[in-house]
């Protein structure tokens, strides 16, 4: 059985430190040292998030491919 979680993020590329601030339950922002070309920033966004809030689980982009606002939904599978 899955489970699906939806966060909502604010990116911000090109930040000297990579690091999230939580502004509310499910909602970030998240600082990123890479940059918008090639969605770089998207990739990087994706890979603190799992890092500093410890998913284990699928993350995808739904929402914000274009925009610093993402909607980013979280697959966890649950065992029996």
């Amino acid at each position: 059985m899955s489970s699906k979680v939806h966060i909502r993020a604010t990116v911000f590329p090109e930040s000297a430190k990579e690091r999230i601030e939580k502004r509310e339950d499910n909602a970030y922002y998240v600082f990123v040292n890479a940059k918008t070309k090639s969605g770089m920033a998207n990739k990087q966004a994706l890979a603190v998030l799992r890092k500093k809030l410890k998913i284990d689980g699928q993350m995808r982009i739904v929402s914000g491919h274009h925009s610093p606002k993402k909607i980013i939904e979280v697959t966890v599978t649950k065992g029996d």
